[in-house]
């Protein structure tokens, strides 16, 4: 108990210090100024940039020219904004408590009926985006999604094959979906049984290189993946 006793009055005591119980407030008007600031920003593109691993440079493929008369992306985490981020953001948390309003929700609680997603929280460029911005303006560039992060279905393959052919050089962009409801693959009690590509995205990567299409895949994942 005195253990118990010190901790408290270590958390009191810095809430007094900080004023919380005189002034237990915020002004909510002064929270946009703080929120998505340039220095958040820069800060989290350095962290970005530097959490990219390359693990293989394959025929010294990379760095890609930015002259490419075509490429081709492709896979369920290209033309998304929304699986580049983890399951501890905005969008996930929202996400959850739909989920608990709409399905039974194991908790027990009480879930607002009007809650709802707001898209641009903050502008997030998917890895489609990216590559449109960075390309030259004579590069044409082609997308296909061939298939879902965690489903069976393959009636999207067709279209990748063709467009990866078409191509000079095909990015793939493949992995998780961080998040904590039933369709995510990744975070908080998303436990899985194995350490592969979730769904059918191995065979979408195979038929993909099957082509002959110089080949990128990037991996958007926040699990180890077993991937030889």
């Amino acid at each position: 108990m005195g253990v118990i006793d010190q901790s408290v009055a270590r958390v009191l005591r810095t809430k007094f210090q900080l004023g919380l119980f005189e002034n237990p407030w915020v002004d909510e008007g002064k929270a946009a100024a703080a929120f998505d600031t340039a220095t958040d920003r820069a800060l989290a593109r350095q962290i970005a940039q530097q959490s990219i691993v390359l693990l293989k440079n394959q025929d010294n493929l990379l760095p890609l020219s930015k002259t490419l008369k075509s490429v081709a992306v492709i896979g369920p985490n290209a033309g998304v904004s929304r699986n580049l981020v983890g399951d501890y953001t905005y969008i996930c948390h929202v996400e959850t408590l739909i989920e608990a309003r709409d399905k039974d929700n194991a908790f027990g609680a009480a879930i607002a009926k009007d809650i709802e997603i707001v898209e641009d929280f903050v502008p997030i460029g998917s890895v489609l985006e990216a590559i449109e911005a960075t390309v030259s303006s004579e590069t044409a560039v082609h997308f296909a999604q061939g298939c879902d992060v965690n489903s069976d279905r393959r009636d999207g393959f067709d279209e990748a094959v063709a467009t990866a052919r078409q191509a000079e050089v095909a990015i793939l962009v493949v992995g998780d979906k961080s998040g904590l409801t039933d369709d995510c693959t990744t975070g908080e009690a998303r436990d899985r049984a194995d350490l592969n590509l979730p769904g059918v995205q191995q065979a979408l990567v195979e038929a993909v290189v099957a082509t002959g299409t110089p080949t990128v895949v990037v991996l958007v994942n926040g699990r180890p993946l077993s991937i030889t």
